[in-house]
Formats: structure tokens, sequence, C-alpha cells
């Protein structure tokens, strides 16, 4: 439904390409769950370039009339975080490859 509303797929295939070593993004809280708050709640995982990426949200948030709030982890961060992360609601969005080394317990599992 998100994805139809805003075209989110379009917009995060067009900011992870040009944000560095990105490993996978996930959509968090509300826009998860798929409520239009006006903020969209990302997470993501990798070696992230922090100008483009806030240079990016600028620009997208101008695009899509939102607020655009990012948390950047590194692997073991968000290895740390998970157990943080089963008790809100999350998507998967955007994933380098189908077969990657971060370990995703059975409720942050891969979805299609």
């Amino acid at each position: 439904m998100v994805n139809k509303v805003m075209g989110v797929d379009q917009v995060i295939d067009g900011i992870v390409n040009r944000l560095g070593d990105v490993e996978c993004a996930y959509l968090i809280d509300d826009y998860a769950e798929g409520r239009d708050t006006g903020i969209v709640d990302l997470v993501l995982v990798g070696n992230i370039d922090h100008y483009h990426l806030n240079d990016l949200s600028r620009k997208t948030e101008r695009y899509i009339k939102r607020k655009i709030r990012s948390l950047v982890l590194s692997r073991a961060e968000f290895q740390e975080m998970l157990p943080k992360l089963e008790n809100r609601s999350r998507l998967l969005i955007w994933e380098k490859s189908l077969k990657t080394d971060i370990p995703l317990p059975p409720s942050i599992s891969r979805q299609d």
C-alpha cells in the first residue's frame, strides 16, 4: 500500500544507490504499519555517506511532503539493536542481495 501511495520503492532505490555500501533498509513504526503520520522512520545498515544521506533526505522530504528520520547503523550496531526492533513494526524495503550474513530472526525476516 505504501509503495503505491508514495512510490517509496523508487525513492529508496534512488537514494540507496548514492549512499555508499548500504546492506539493508527498513521502514519502521507508523509507515511500516501503513499509517501516514507525516514522519517516515528509516533504519539503514551499512557504511553510509552521511553527507549524501542528509542531502537526499532533504530533497526527498520536499518531493514526498513528509519528514524523514534516519537511523544509520553498522552491521554490529544493527545486531545489538535487533532485540529492541522485535517490538516495533518494521518492513524490509531494500536489501543488498538475497544472500547476506546479517542474521535476521524470524520476526524480522525478509519480506517479499
